[in-house]
């Protein structure tokens, strides 16, 4: 049963459908974290690559029925673009790409709407690519 928690409910079943994908996981394992890289990231411990994700700005809920918002996700290399790039194409490619929408279990429809932006941390030493997604989840 679905919780009240918008947040908690969206990422769970949008993370576990990102990581069901072996083209995903053979990348980045486990690490698709919902949150912002600065509320986890530590120097020793913090293991790459990975990707985060997280809801940007949207709409109120309409009628407490369907949700409307972007959502920008961040793939990270400690070595280099390519890396970044790679897993970037990967969470592009099983989240509409090429092919339009793609809908998740029923509830969730999202596709890409911007280019990659490139960014680059001197002081971490972090290469990433940022990109954003329109979702629509019906909770």
């Amino acid at each position: 049963m679905a919780s009240t928690d918008f947040n908690l409910d969206f990422r769970i079943e949008f993370r576990n459908f990102v990581l069901a994908n072996s083209a995903i996981s053979g990348l980045i394992d486990d690490r698709f974290i919902g949150a912002w890289l600065s509320t986890f990231y530590h120097t020793d411990s913090t293991k790459f690559p990975l990707a985060t994700f997280h809801p940007e700005y949207g709409s109120m809920p309409i009628l407490n029925i369907i949700q409307d918002f972007f959502l920008r996700t961040m793939s990270y290399s400690n070595l280099h673009f390519d890396e970044a790039y790679t897993i970037d194409k990967a969470l592009m490619d099983i989240l509409g790409g090429a092919n339009g929408p793609v809908s998740i279990n029923g509830n969730i429809i999202v596709r890409p709407i911007s280019t990659p932006e490139e960014i680059f941390d001197d002081k971490a030493r972090l290469y990433g690519i940022s990109r954003r997604y329109k979702v629509i989840y019906l909770p």
